[in-house]
């Protein structure tokens, strides 16, 4: 019932020029790379079909509680090249060829 009308009006800014950008992390924990990266691709993808997301930045492994600045700090290369987002929070962006 919310969907459409959140969708409308991201819509609506979108045809005023403005570009949604949206953030996802997975919380430091026991999982494997494999399932980490299985789920922070679902959650681009809700945030690409369901925020209408432009572009997505993660933060693979982190406490909510860390400070944003902080965030990503210590790189995960390897483990990045394998989720479909535009990078992580330190602004670094890249294009994704994979998707």
């Amino acid at each position: 019932m919310h969907l459409p009308r959140y969708q409308d009006s991201l819509k609506k800014m979108k045809e005023a020029g403005y570009e949604v950008i949206r953030y996802a992390r997975k919380s430091k924990g026991e999982k494997d790379d494999m399932k980490r990266i299985c789920l922070l691709n679902l959650m681009v993808e809700k945030l690409k079909t369901r925020s209408l997301a432009d572009r997505v930045f993660v933060s693979p492994n982190l406490s909510a509680g860390d400070p944003f600045n902080k965030r990503d700090e210590k790189k995960r290369e390897e483990l990045m090249s394998h989720i479909i987002a535009n990078g992580d929070t330190q602004g670094k962006e890249r294009i994704c060829h994979f998707c």
